[in-house]
Formats: structure tokens, sequence, C-alpha cells
């Protein structure tokens, strides 16, 4: 609005300045050539003297003011008007470019507010999923807790029973092969027995993050008879329920696959703070090929997505002969962020 106004009232404002630029002109060169006529007449002051030197200066002054008008002052008003002419074209183009640069600056605020909520909902969906697996992984533990385990069990009671019977019938083979029986029977409700107790969680809701981490240290050593070195320090005293579930779950998974594949070697467990909760796992074992081994099995696949659905990241170091190790990160304004309410 303001430059509509300066473009309306910018002729009439320059023709008056010309006006008086031209008439300044004017009067300063009448009074220097009045000046000059008085030197030359001697400073005659008689009244021929004056009128003619007045005269003189006066014609001089309207003869010489159009030339001064057209070679002076129009070409230097009508660069002025060309310059002022430019400046508000270029004001306009920046007050338009200005305009379109906010508008692009509301659309991406738009767009980062509408990016941030998705990215909640998506870690909420997450959360909701890891809480739904849980629940699932709790219920195949306490069904095999009640169903086969229960069974082998009635099984093998049962089988104590046909002892005599085979002792007296089968001779010595029929004695040796029932213990191969027994023992296979009692190996299987044993190893039926781990995955129950494996997959049922332990109350986690009173324990703070240290005591999630020794209880599945300690869960890992009494089932495998091994021994786990931890090293806990500088941890959270208050940790989502979430949170506590994810870092037992990983401990977990990670100690029996150091176990299996790793022949239980310096199992380690370490967790500290560094700008985010870390969380490593490591082994002294044969170790293997990133490149050529695959790193998508359903535990390692399993740990990745906790540790994800709470914005943390997983990964993986291991060579051929220099053990492995596993890092998970989790960002600390998650640890006590709403999590998996009940598991």
């Amino acid at each position: 609005m303001p430059s509509v106004l300066n473009k309306t009232a910018a002729p009439g404002f320059q023709a008056n300045q010309m006006l008086v630029m031209v008439g300044w002109i004017g009067l300063i060169h009448f009074v220097v050539e009045a000046a000059i006529m008085g030197m030359l007449s001697g400073w005659d002051l008689s009244r021929r003297a004056v009128e003619v030197g007045l005269l003189d200066s006066t014609l001089l002054t309207i003869m010489s003011s159009p030339l001064i008008y057209m070679y002076v002052a129009k070409p230097f008003i009508k660069s002025a008007h060309e310059a002022e002419a430019a400046l508000s074209r270029e004001l306009l183009v920046q007050a338009e470019q200005a305009a379109t640069l906010e508008t692009a600056l509301t659309r991406l605020t738009h767009s980062l507010e509408l990016n941030e909520e998705l990215r909640v909902r998506l870690q909420q969906a997450n959360e909701k999923v890891a809480e739904i697996n849980e629940r699932t992984l709790q219920r195949i533990g306490a069904d095999l807790h009640d169903g086969p385990a229960q069974l082998l069990t009635y099984a093998l009671l049962r089988l104590g029973k046909f002892s005599p019977v085979i002792a007296s019938k089968g001779g010595p083979s029929g004695a040796v092969e029932l213990e191969y029986m027994r023992d296979a029977l009692t190996d299987t409700l044993t190893e039926v027995r781990n995955i129950s107790q494996g997959l049922s969680l332990p109350q986690l809701g009173s324990a703070n993050l240290e005591e999630s981490i020794a209880l599945a240290v300690t869960m890992h050593q009494e089932q495998t008879g091994t021994k786990v070195y931890m090293s806990l320090r500088g941890l959270p005293d208050e940790a989502s329920q979430a949170v506590k579930v994810c870092v037992y779950r990983v401990v977990q998974e990670s100690l029996f696959n150091a176990y299996k594949h790793g022949g239980a070697s310096e199992q380690k467990v370490a967790a500290f703070v560094d700008g985010q909760l870390v969380l490593e796992i490591s082994d002294s074992g044969p170790g293997f090929d990133l490149q050529t081994c695959p790193t998508d099995g359903l535990g390692l696949t399993g740990m990745r997505a906790r540790v994800e659905a709470l914005g943390g990241t997983l990964t993986i170091h291991s060579s051929p002969g220099h053990g492995t190790r596993l890092s998970a990160r989790i960002e600390l304004e998650n640890l006590c962020r709403m999590g998996v309410a009940h598991v």
C-alpha cells in the first residue's frame, strides 16, 4: 500500500523539486552575474550602471535557465525517477518473494506438525504391537506349561508303572529301551519347561531398570549353568514398563544366542548412559561374517522391532574369531514415556 501512494505522488513532487532547483540555479546565476558586472564596471553604482547590470543579469539568467533545465536538471530528474521506479519494482518483487516464502514456511510447518503426529502414532502402534506380542508369548508359555509339560509329566509317571512288566517280559533289552524312552521324555519335558519359562515374563512392575537386567541375567545363569559378567552403572531410577520389558527380552534373547552359537564364552552384559541408554551384550565366541550370515532371524528381528518401537536402534558387531557384540540404544526422553501398560 505505501508503494502505491509513493508512486502516485511522485510526479508532482518531482516537478516541484525540479522548479525549486532551477529557481535556485537561476538565483545563484543572477547573483554571480551581478557581481561580475559590478566588478567589470569598477563598482559603478550609478543608476544607469545598476539598471544595465540588472538587465544583463536577468536576460542571461532567463536565457540560460532552459539550457540548465534541459541539459542538467532534466537528465538528473529522469535518472532519479528511473531509479525510484526500479527500486519500487525491486521492492514489489521482494514483497512477492517474501509472501511466497511465508506461504511455503507455513506449509512446511504444517507438514512437520503432521509428520510428527504421524511419527507419534506410528510409534504408539509399534508399542501396541509389542504389547500384543508380549501377551501372545506369555499365553504360549502358559499353554506349554499347562498342556504339553503336564502331559509329559503324566506320561513319565505312567511309564514308570510299566517297568516291572517290561523287565519280566522284555528282559534286559526291554529295560534298556524303557530307560531310553524315560530319558528322552525327561529331556523333552525339561526343554518344554525351559521354553515355557523363557516365554513367561517375570513380574517387572516394581523392579527398576537395573533390577530388570539383573533378573534376566540371573534367569539365564540358572537355566544354563553359565557365568555372565555384568557392568551396570548410572542407570535411571525410573523407566516405563515398555522399556523394562524391552531390555529384559533383549538381554534374554542375546544371552541365549551367545549360549547357543558362541559357546557361552565370556558372556558380558553392560548398561550405561551416554546421552542415550546403551545396552551391550557381548561374548568372545567364534563370531560370524555379517556379510554372509543372515541377521534377519526371528530372534534378532524381534529384538530389533522391540527397540525400534521405543524409537531406539539396534546394531550387531561381529567378525570371525572376534566374538559378537549386540548394542541397543534408546533415547532418554523415551524411558518414562507411556508404553506397554500391562504385560
